[in-house]
């Protein structure tokens, strides 16, 4: 009995064969360093995987397929977001986080935006870090996005804005341990921000390009301080933590800081000297180390 061939192979010649088993063969290791590049908790990247990711990342972002596929446990990455810290003329800030899961209908859209965010930023220069030139497009882009829709809307931040300071927070999943003694998942202890520069409202960078890394305490400091409490220094009404909470949902205080008001209305009382000590308390106060 004949065996079947496949008109299509069997009118190949065997260097066709060579070639697309070939481009298969790529394909697979292309995907094989987009898992193996990401830099492991214990460690850096491995060596060989960042060195062919120069070779396949374009292959890999034309088709969408740039992902570690670390979605799950036992090591899941983290997310990124974007903070904007739109400054209008009286130098109170409106605060804008993307994406936001609340301002999407549809599930998919908000997946699309928050692919947006996971690569939109590369940075180079080793401890030094820097952003690209590809980067500074996107933020540009960003920046004069988030600065039409600050204008066409009413603020008490202002009419007009000053600068847009732009954020890159890391979202860190929870371990086991965390999850089991209790902690949120807006602990402010899970983010990690860092500034990536301060724009124009037209996209035009007024700093160098070099990222710095902050404390999620020292972030919420300064929006307690630079945003929150003078707001509440001009309002009457502004007794209880309902209203205040009302307030900082106004200025657009992001998911975590805003947790971290809710659960210490204390930050918003007493003196502004000692407010970086009594931050960095309360979020230890929410992060308990197990008994």
């Amino acid at each position: 009995m004949s065996r079947n061939h496949s008109p299509v192979c069997g009118n190949l010649s065997i260097h066709a064969k060579w070639i697309i088993s070939l481009l298969i063969a790529c394909h697979f290791i292309g995907i094989f360093t987009a898992v193996a590049v990401t830099a492991d908790t214990r460690g850096g990247t491995p060596i060989l995987p960042g060195r062919l990711t120069a070779v396949f990342r374009p292959y890999l972002e034309f088709l969408f397929l740039d992902s570690a596929y670390q979605f799950f446990a036992p090591n899941p990455t983290p997310t990124k977001k974007f903070y904007f810290r739109i400054v209008g003329r009286d130098g109170l800030g409106q605060w804008v986080e993307f994406p936001r899961k609340e301002d999407y209908f549809v599930p998919f859209m908000y997946h699309r935006s928050w692919k947006i965010a996971q690569n939109s930023i590369r940075r180079s220069g080793g401890s030094k870090q820097v952003l690209d030139a590809e980067t500074y497009i996107c933020l540009a882009s960003f920046v004069r996005r988030i600065g039409r829709e600050f204008t066409n809307r009413e603020h008490d931040v202002g009419q007009e804005a000053q600068w847009i300071d732009v954020y890159e927070v890391r979202h860190r999943p929870m371990s086991p341990a965390e999850a089991a003694r209790g902690l949120s998942q807006t602990n402010a202890s899970l983010y990690r921000p860092s500034l990536l520069g301060r724009f124009t409202v037209d996209g035009s960078p007024l700093r160098d390009g070099r990222v710095r890394s902050i404390r999620m305490a020292r972030l919420a400091e300064g929006i307690v301080q630079n945003d929150v409490l003078p707001r509440l220094k001009q309002r009457a009404d502004m007794e209880t933590t309902n209203a205040v909470l009302a307030l900082a949902d106004a200025v657009g205080v992001p998911a975590p800081i805003r947790s971290l008001i809710a659960g210490h209305p204390e930050l918003i009382d007493g003196s502004a000297l000692d407010l970086p000590e009594r931050v960095s308390e309360a979020i230890e106060e929410d992060d308990p180390l197990p008994e």
